[in-house]
C-alpha cells in the first residue's frame, strides 16, 4: 500500500508539469517561501513531500543524518519525472491510464475515508446487531464441508511387508 501514495504522486507530477520543454535545473528554495525545498525543471519538491517521504520511508524521523539521503532520494526521483515528462511520456496511453486509475483510486478512499470515520463512530446497540444478523442470517451462514483423505500404503507384490 506503501507504493500507491509515491506512484500516485509521481502521476500527479506528470499530469501537472507543463509540457513546456526545459532544461531540469536545480535550484534552492526561496527564502521567504519555506514550503518549497527543491525545483528540477517543472517537478516541485515541497516539504509536505520531504514529510510524508520521512514518515513513509523512515518512521517520521527527521535528524539531519535521515533528513539529506531522504531529499537526495526525493531530487533524484524528480529528476527522473522531469526526464520522463521531457520524453513525453506523460502523453503515452499506458501512463495516462494509470495516472486516471491512481486518482480515481485516490478519490475512492478520500471518500469513503470519512464515511467509515462516521459509521465508526456511530455506536450500534445489540439489539439492532441482532435484528441485522436475523435479517440477513443466510449471509452468515455456509453449508456444513467435510474433507476426506485417504493415505494408502501400497507394500507391493511381498504380503511379508505388510
Amino acid at each position: 500500500m506503501r507504493v500507491i501514495p509515491a506512484v500516485a504522486a509521481f502521476a500527479f507530477v506528470l499530469a501537472a508539469a507543463s509540457c513546456k520543454k526545459s532544461e531540469p535545473a536545480v535550484t534552492a528554495p526561496p527564502a521567504e517561501d519555506g514550503e518549497v525545498l527543491i525545483r528540477i525543471g517543472s517537478i516541485v519538491i515541497y516539504q509536505g513531500d520531504l514529510d510524508y517521504h520521512l514518515k513513509e520511508k523512515h518512521d517520521g524521523r527527521s535528524d539531519e543524518a535521515i533528513r539529506e539521503p531522504a531529499l537526495t532520494e526525493l531530487s533524484e526521483r524528480a529528476r527522473f519525472a522531469q526526464a520522463a515528462l521531457d520524453a513525453d511520456l506523460d502523453r503515452d496511453p499506458l501512463v495516462r491510464a494509470e495516472i486516471a486509475r491512481l486518482l480515481a483510486s485516490r478519490l475512492r478512499e478520500a471518500e469513503l475515508f470519512p464515511k467509515l470515520r462516521a459509521a465508526a463512530a456511530t455506536p450500534i446497540s445489540e439489539e439492532r446487531l441482532r435484528e441485522i444478523h436475523d435479517s440477513q442470517s443466510a449471509r452468515f451462514a455456509s453449508p456444513e464441508k467435510r474433507q476426506v483423505a485417504v493415505l494408502w500404503w501400497n507394500p507391493g507384490p511381498d504380503p511379508a511387508r505388510v
